[in-house]
């Protein structure tokens, strides 16, 4: 008997749109830039660290029942690839406070690799700069005394700050499951 995932559609559907959007070429409605910087494209190799704070909450049963938000951390050594793609290692610290008075709160710790595509971040006009951004990371999760694997996934915008483009800060929204037996 062959059982299928019951969002595998959606879930296609969805990796489908990201990919299209991340990789998907702005069109420009003129060649001429009246401010003479144009970005570099980015090399092979080069390095970049992302930092994600974030707030934590539980979505299922029981944990939904048992713990409160809470909040984690997300720091990510990302190498390039290629103009469409980063990979590196990723760790995350999650703690959730417990609903209970006297309950010990959840925590998680993290450790994995990461891959990243993005749209690429040289186009000459700023508002064309805006990165969106899909990633996935496969991960080693220690919580409490138990080793476990798990996975995450996340879709964000990047905005750059500065001319310089140096810095970018946007919004995501990550989806982090621990796997139980």
């Amino acid at each position: 008997m062959h059982m299928r995932f019951p969002l595998a559609h959606a879930a296609q559907t969805i990796l489908v749109g990201a990919a299209s959007l991340v990789c998907g070429r702005a069109a420009q409605a003129t060649d001429v830039d009246s401010s003479g910087y144009n970005p570099l494209p980015a090399r092979i190799g080069d390095f970049a660290l992302k930092v994600e704070p974030g707030v934590a909450l539980p979505l299922t049963q029981p944990q939904s029942q048992i713990f409160k938000t809470g909040g984690g951390e997300t720091i990510k050594a990302l190498w390039v690839v290629n103009e469409f793609m980063d990979v590196g290692p990723s760790a995350t610290f999650l703690a959730l406070p417990t609903e209970a008075s006297g309950g010990e709160a959840g925590t998680a710790w993290t450790f994995g690799g990461s891959i990243r595509f993005r749209r690429p971040r040289n186009a000459v006009q700023t508002f064309l700069a805006i990165s969106p951004w899909a990633d996935a990371d496969v991960l080693y999760v220690r919580t409490g005394g138990l080793n476990r694997a798990g996975f995450a996934a996340a879709l964000g915008v990047a905005v750059p700050i500065g001319k310089a483009r140096v810095f970018w800060i946007g919004p995501f929204a990550r989806y982090f499951q621990i796997m139980q037996r």
